[in-house]
């Protein structure tokens, strides 16, 4: 199958495995529950490799002579490789903070980080329905202070491990949605490690916060809109209903 198809079907199956492989984190922001692969064009693909789900997929990973291959039945569809596991997630920041609870290595190269693990929508019920934000303070840092995500970005960069950044943020109360903090951040960043930053949020209530993230340093924003369609936009995501708001 092409290849588009393939991680399609990966994605939403995931693969059964008896091999001995670490399986991912099991929450937390960003994908889990599975490791990063890289197919032989070099796209990235993270497949689940634990959960309910994954126990009746029609796929299996094995191990062979060094290399890992996906079997579909008896037959193989493709021969891939584990993104290692970056060094950094073993080492310290300066306040003896893990620097995988700061950030972690998203695909194969993305050092990604939630910068501020709250979301004003879940003190009133109105979280998006897909969001996982709070579910994972017993073992996560609530704030990521710039000091702490400037120490792990040279560390990830010097080790070779990262070569972009995206920050994202659940919505704190106030206009700009976290664009400050998130102008916080990148601008430490910026000072000490040469590598694009990409930052996410909400639209804010003024684009003059938009500007404050263009003067901080901030190379690329994602403003997503969930869903086009209006309705379903309101039901998964009750607190982000008005599209008008992001188009504007």
């Amino acid at each position: 199958m092409n290849t588009a198809r393939l991680k399609i079907e990966l994605l939403c199956r995931g693969v059964r495995t008896e091999e001995n492989i670490d399986r991912g984190r099991k929450g937390g922001a960003g994908p889990t529950g599975g490791r990063y692969f890289t197919l032989p064009d070099e796209t990235c693909i993270e497949i689940p490799l634990q959960g309910k789900f994954v126990e009746s997929s029609p796929f299996r990973l094995v191990q062979a002579n060094g290399n890992w291959r996906i079997l579909q039945g008896a037959r193989s569809l493709v021969e891939v490789k584990p993104v290692p596991r970056p060094r950094f997630y073993e080492k310290t920041t300066s306040d003896d903070t893990l620097m995988r609870k700061v950030a972690v290595l998203h695909g194969k190269d993305c050092l990604t980080s939630t910068v501020y693990s709250k979301c004003i929508y879940w003190s009133n019920g109105k979280q998006c329905k897909f969001c996982g934000i709070e579910l994972w303070h017993s073992d996560r840092l609530i704030k990521k202070q710039p000091r702490q995500l400037v120490e792990v970005a040279e560390e990830a960069f010097k080790e070779g491990a990262a070569k972009h950044i995206t920050l994202t943020t659940g919505t704190p109360p106030g206009q700009d949605k976290g664009a400050l903090m998130l102008a916080e951040a990148t601008r430490a960043i910026k000072e000490h490690v040469d590598m694009p930053v990409h930052v996410q949020l909400e639209p804010p209530e003024n684009t003059k916060f938009l500007e404050k993230l263009h003067h901080a340093g901030v190379d690329t924003v994602g403003i997503h809109i969930e869903s086009f369609d209006q309705k379903v936009l309101s039901d998964v995501c009750p607190a982000k209903f008005n599209v008008q708001d992001y188009f504007k």
